[in-house]
């Protein structure tokens, strides 16, 4: 019993340490994309990766600033890091987006898809659309 309740906890400490982890990868991300931005530059863009192309691609609308920016505030109420609400889609977002994508079972893509933004909304309680 001691053997699985010692298991248990490490378990949930180890969960706790990739959360934290995620956090901080989004947060250098969110950094990268203030720097390239104080020196004029767009954020690179994000791979896909392999498995995300070979999946059916969510319904996927062209998202305003003013869509991006509501999102990106719901995306930091919700936990997923410290975006500035600025309209772009960058390395920050995109990263936040692909971690509440994987919390929530959705499609993996790291764009605000119809879906995406649908579950956004509904976990934040506010519209991203």
């Amino acid at each position: 019993m001691g053997n699985l309740q010692d298991a248990q906890r490490r378990v949930a400490r180890a969960q706790e340490e990739v959360t934290h982890l995620e956090h901080l990868r989004v947060r250098l991300s969110e950094a990268v994309d203030r720097a390239q931005a104080q020196l004029g530059r767009r954020p690179d863009p994000v791979p896909q990766s392999s498995s995300a192309a070979a999946l059916p691609p969510n319904p996927s609308i062209t998202p305003s600033q003013q869509q991006i920016r509501t999102a990106q505030e719901a995306l930091t109420a919700l936990g997923y890091g410290r975006l500035e609400a600025d309209g772009v889609m960058g390395p920050g977002t995109r990263a936040a987006v692909e971690a509440f994508e994987r919390a929530r079972g959705l499609t993996v893509t790291g764009e605000l898809t119809s879906r995406t933004a649908e579950a956004l909304e509904e976990a934040a309680g506010i519209s991203p659309r």
